[in-house]
């Protein structure tokens, strides 16, 4: 899930969030927003703010997925009306 958090507290979070890392949060906010969504279908973000409290989860069990990504070739990308950030891969990189 996308979140967010303010200029003057986002350096709080850099120490605290890691990319594939599991975590509970406690103290925050849920937006909608209808512009730049990270996920199509998704227009809930997180707000972070100065009293979110951030603990990383283990999961042993390995019950979450780590990549949930659902990758296109780029002849099938649809146009995203600038809505939706869209990322690509070459491959052909030697």
């Amino acid at each position: 899930m996308h979140c967010t958090a303010r200029n003057n507290i986002v350096h709080y979070f850099f120490d605290k969030l890691k990319e594939g890392g599991i975590y509970l949060l406690k103290g925050f906010t849920v937006h909608i927003t209808d512009q730049y969504r990270i996920l199509k279908d998704n227009p809930f973000v997180i707000g972070l703010n100065g009293s979110t409290i951030v603990k990383k989860v283990d999961d042993a069990s390995g019950s979450f997925t780590r990549y949930p990504f659902l990758l296109t070739t780029f002849k099938d990308l649809q146009p995203t009306e600038s809505k939706f950030f869209v990322g690509m891969v070459n491959n052909n990189i030697s």
